[in-house]
């Protein structure tokens, strides 16, 4: 769908105080609503009608001559919803542009914890726009930042030709050696030829030719030892609206796209494409492309260019820090002979709820649960090991007939287990605490100061707090791991950190995106959710 904006009232009004009194106007962030309208017949909006949220733009560019106006903006929400509205706000709040639609298309899907990189344009004519700029956040990405760089440089694509300088570099160096060594042999074949000759001026030539060899020596460790590095680059083309396009590792290299030493950095230049997403796998990642051709003009090809970029060398500190959930597994190098040290903490489970039933028509019913928290492990890549920290168990839901008064309290769930496949260097094992589901206690265990992996709290009885109240969920197990890499090689360990178990909720109904879409009776109460895990990783002593 093509997304266009219009100029709000209060946006032009704007453009001409910034012309007619010589300030700045800045762009600063965009909002995504829920509301569907005609933008054409809403410009006196002065907000959007019903807003989600807002994120900074991280840069773009601004053309008096074109009027046209590009800007970028990397979206990572806190909730699943679809926006059919957006505005262009400036930095001192004003709503300088809408875009809706009347459809049930969305022109954005938020999904939580998914991270996209978005590029929009608009034009904006019969205005002056040359005291308009896009607003840079310094907290950008660094992808983003290459990005916004590779767009406003004059030469935008200069790795090719540094990849290009490099392999002269090291022709001009292979064919350096060669003369170096047709030197030492004719060094060595005047000196059989001339025996009589002066041994002192061959000895300084030989020295000469040593220092040279070491030099030649120096520079070829200098180009291997430079960061940040082009590891791989190319462009990908599409001829459909949407297009997944998967770019593999080199044969005989050693990347790890899950290192997140490894930036992936995708650009490009047509307003056809508005949306892409990067996925990560160990040994490939891919790269899904929205098109939409009604956005095409002079720059309508449909080419993207990407790049892998080395941001720095493997070293005892790389892979150090706080991993918290994201879905997806993550890669922590460790050099031959190090050690790390792992705090892994599953999630908690989710907690029970309380309903009513009718106890006399059916004295059995129907046992329902939060659910489980999920692991969280490290695993080392390539050998069977791993270090799991289990999730805790969801709380089990309770009953109350209001008519008998008679009633059924939830039971708590239970800690999470954790399991070792293979030996660490050292380990200290927690299992994780079961809930509570004791009359006015019943909580989701939580002994973790933070309250990382905590399980949820069982719902409080609907009609009396403990009659019919849900159990307790518990919370995630803990390990803390000691692992030496006694190879010979880098090993990689594979990181995954649990997601916290949903209270039990299934007698409401939810759309696919977990927005709730119809509640259940006022006789109904959710559990709580549960924590989700967490892993540090640090260097071991």
């Amino acid at each position: 769908m093509a997304i266009q904006f219009y100029l709000t009232d209060a946006g032009r009004t704007a453009i001409l105080n910034a012309e007619n009194l010589g300030f700045q106007l800045t762009l600063s962030e965009i909002a995504v609503g829920s509301a569907k309208y005609d933008p054409a017949t809403h410009l006196s909006n002065t907000s959007l009608v019903n807003e989600i949220e807002r994120y900074a733009l991280n840069g773009g560019s601004v053309e008096p001559v074109t009027h046209t106006i590009r800007f970028i903006t990397n979206i990572e929400p806190t909730v699943s919803a679809d926006g059919f509205e957006i505005g262009l706000i400036t930095d001192q709040g004003v709503l300088f542009a809408i875009a809706s639609t009347t459809t049930d298309t969305p022109l954005i899907r938020l999904v939580a914890n998914l991270v996209s990189i978005v590029t929009f344009g608009m034009i904006v004519s019969n205005l002056d726009i040359s005291n308009l700029v896009i607003s840079n956040d310094p907290n950008t990405p660094v992808s983003i930042a290459l990005m916004n760089e590779h767009i406003a440089h004059s030469n935008p694509h200069p790795q090719y030709g540094l990849l290009s300088k490099q392999q002269e570099i090291e022709q001009n160096v292979s064919d350096l050696i060669i003369w170096g060594n047709l030197k030492d042999f004719e060094i060595a074949a005047n000196k059989q030829a001339q025996e009589a000759g002066d041994a002192n001026l061959q000895q300084q030539l030989s020295d000469l030719s040593q220092q040279f060899q070491q030099q030649i020596s120096n520079i070829v460790t200098n180009i291997a030892n430079t960061y940040p590095k082009t590891r791989m680059a190319g462009v990908l083309n599409t001829n459909a609206e949407q297009a997944l396009h998967t770019v593999n590792k080199p044969d005989g290299t050693n990347i790890n796209f899950l290192d997140l030493r490894f930036a992936i950095v995708v650009s490009h230049e047509a307003k056809a494409i508005n949306q892409t997403y990067v996925k990560r796998y160990a040994d490939k990642f891919e790269v899904f492309l929205n098109v939409d051709d009604r956005l095409s003009g002079s720059l309508n090809s449909r080419n993207v260019n990407y790049a892998v970029i080395e941001t720095s060398a493997v070293g005892q500190n790389s892979g150090n820090g706080d991993y918290l959930y994201s879905g997806n597994q993550i890669a922590v190098p460790i050099l031959a002979g190090e050690s790390k040290a792992f705090l892994i903490v599953g999630a908690g489970g989710g907690g029970g709820s309380s309903r009513y039933v009718d106890l006399v028509a059916n004295s059995s019913p129907e046992t329902l649960s939060g659910s489980d928290g999920q692991d969280s492990y490290i695993s080392i890549q390539n050998t069977t090991i791993k270090f799991t920290s289990g999730g805790g168990k969801g709380g089990v839901g309770g009953v109350r007939d209001n008519q008998t008064l008679q009633y059924i309290n939830g039971i708590a769930g239970a800690g999470g287990q954790w399991q070792l496949v293979g030996e660490p260097t050292s380990a200290t094992r927690t299992n994780g605490t079961a809930g509570n589901a004791n009359g006015e206690n019943h909580t989701g265990a939580s002994t973790d100061s933070n309250g990382r992996g905590a399980g949820g709290n069982g719902a409080d009885g609907y009609e009396v707090i403990t009659e019919g109240f849900g159990g307790g969920a518990g919370e995630g197990a803990r390990l803390t791991i000691v692992y030496t890499n006694d190879t010979q090689d880098i090993q990689y360990a594979l990181l995954y950190v649990g997601k916290g178990g949903i209270g039990e909720r299934s007698l409401n109904t939810y759309d696919e995106d977990g927005v709730l879409v119809e509640p259940a009776t006022e006789n109904y109460v959710v559990g709580e959710n549960g924590a989700n895990g967490f892993i540090r990783v640090s260097s071991a002593v």
